[in-house]
């Protein structure tokens, strides 16, 4: 990302809000200036960005993971920047919302009719 060249958290978000402009539907812009906010400690916007993110695309498992880590750091009250990590697919998928869930096998149930019809 475009933080991890600059180092500058408050240029990032510039840069990320543009890219918003331009193009809102952008799940990875919306994604990654989701992550600044919450090194920003701005945990209402990181969360917003991070839900945005799975109304557009609800299969963008890693969005799950901010949120998550957001609510893991206000239940912490941690001040500390944190490092993005990696839960196992399982885990994520034990944690979707019933609204959440309901898309995703929505999704699953157009992708298996799609593949039904190209093998005809």
């Amino acid at each position: 990302s475009i933080y991890s060249l600059t180092k500058d958290k408050e240029e990032s978000l510039e840069y990320w809000n543009l890219a918003l402009q331009l193009e809102p539907e952008d799940t990875l812009a919306r994604y990654n200036r989701g992550y600044i906010f919450m090194d920003l400690k701005q945990f209402e916007k990181a969360i917003a960005d991070f839900n945005k993110t799975l109304e557009i695309d609800p299969t963008y498992h890693k969005a799950l993971k901010g949120i998550r880590e957001v609510e893991s750091l206000i239940e912490k009250g941690d001040e500390n920047t944190i490092e993005a990590g990696d839960k196992p697919e399982e885990e994520v998928q034990k944690e979707l919302s019933p609204i959440e869930k309901d898309k995703k096998k929505d999704k699953n149930k157009r992708a298996k009719k799609k593949k039904r019809k190209n093998k005809k």
